[in-house]
């Protein structure tokens, strides 16, 4: 990558996983999207965690604005019914200094805005090939479905008081 030099990675995520050999197979007539979400996010963390860059993958949709962290990644949803680029733009804008950022997106659209904002661009494929290639396969993982812990309205409440933005 003598090209590019940066300290951190942004990632829009479906973009990536939907051409990505490892995960294409989980979203393919798969009615639990959530599950194929994750279990992407999961693939790719192993993926990058022994790399030192900074990485963050943008996901569309979400409950509502959140950021969770799974080893080295970072995960960004923008919330109900808005699209990762939306926030990837965002975070864009609101950085001072793009020069060391690299964002792996084969959106032309998206590409063509974040190189206004200086950031570096490569697409989605070339990623793959320099960056997640030797990975294993999904089926080489041994990743257990376990059933989330179903909340009561009172517990979801609580929390969405908790974790509610109020400056919207």
């Amino acid at each position: 990558m003598a090209k590019h030099r940066f300290n951190q990675i942004w990632i829009d995520g479906f973009n990536l996983f939907h051409k990505w050999h490892r995960t294409l197979q989980l979203f393919k007539g798969k009615t639990d999207i959530k599950y194929a979400q994750d279990e992407s996010i999961r693939l790719l963390a192993a993926a990058l965690g022994r790399k030192r860059k900074q990485c963050t993958v943008f996901m569309d949709g979400g409950l509502s604005r959140s950021e969770s962290t799974l080893q080295n990644l970072r995960i960004r949803f923008p919330g109900s019914g808005k699209k990762a680029d939306t926030l990837i733009l965002e975070y864009a804008r609101a950085k001072t200094s793009n020069q060391r950022t690299l964002a792996v997106t084969s959106d032309r659209a998206l590409a063509a805005t974040l190189r206004q904002h200086r950031i570096q661009i490569i697409d989605s494929e070339k990623f793959i090939k320099e960056f997640l290639v030797g990975t294993p396969a999904p089926d080489t993982y041994n990743y257990t479905e376990t059933k989330p812990e179903v909340l009561s309205a009172d517990e979801v409440e609580e929390w969405l008081k908790i974790f509610s933005d109020d400056s919207e």
